[in-house]
């Protein structure tokens, strides 16, 4: 890791939970790094996890109201700010992706960024990015949503198996199969909950067969307290 002389961000000095003004380039002080990182899998690598029938890949397990500092880098990472320590997330990912051999080397990878709410460039295209430029790959920003219940957070069970994606604009589901052809097609978000909007990713394209879901996190639902940062 190393220090970043940006230390103002959000309105923050210095690190993302405690405002430590000396910070590392996960956004976090000395203390609150070893705190975030002590949820990383013991093994060293990642969090595997079969979510509504995907393989869905993680660097942490996301457990609200135990995961404090954890809780407060998934608030601060949303929307399009971040991109600084996007670049420090997936690095670590893919360095543990290619030391377990996950989904192997021999195919090019073809990340698809889950689209935000506002169709503007947000978490999961910064994360896709950042993911590209750490481990090499081609990112296709093909997918919109074509309805929206308000904002993720609050909603019911019910309400989130409504989640509802199409192909945006010049884009067409004709050119998915000869684009995605030989690849392995990666579905990119920040968190990962129900699974529900990755569901609704592989449908519309098309059922791909060589298909996963890397995310920062996993998370249940079980535990309200931190509703609010879905």
């Amino acid at each position: 890791m190393y220090f970043s002389k940006n230390i103002k961000w959000f309105g923050l000095q210095g690190c993302l939970y405690c405002g430590s003004l000396l910070r590392y380039s996960d956004g976090l002080c000395d203390v609150c790094s070893k705190d975030l990182w002590s949820w990383q899998s013991k093994s060293g690598g990642l969090f595997v996890q079969q979510i509504r029938k995907l393989e869905v890949f993680s660097l942490f397990q996301w457990i609200p109201g135990r995961q404090e500092v954890l809780s407060r880098v998934i608030y601060a990472l949303k929307g399009r700010n971040g991109e600084e320590f996007w670049k420090t997330f997936a690095e670590e990912f893919q360095k543990r992706r290619i030391s377990e051999n996950v989904l192997g080397l021999k195919k090019p990878l073809l990340f698809i960024p889950s689209p935000s709410k506002s169709q503007s460039r947000d978490h999961a295209q910064l994360f896709a990015k950042a993911l590209l430029e750490a481990g090499g790959g081609d990112i296709y920003n093909c997918l919109l949503r074509e309805n929206s219940i308000n904002q993720q957070k609050k909603k019911s069970r019910n309400q989130r198996q409504r989640v509802s994606l199409g192909w945006a604009e010049n884009f067409s589901k004709h050119d998915f199969p000869k684009i995605s052809s030989g690849k392995h097609v990666i579905f990119v978000d920040d968190v990962v909950t129900t699974g529900f909007t990755a569901r609704a990713a592989w449908r519309t394209l098309g059922k791909p067969r060589d298909f996963a879901v890397w995310t920062l996190a996993q998370r249940g639902l079980s535990c309200g307290a931190s509703c609010s940062l879905l």
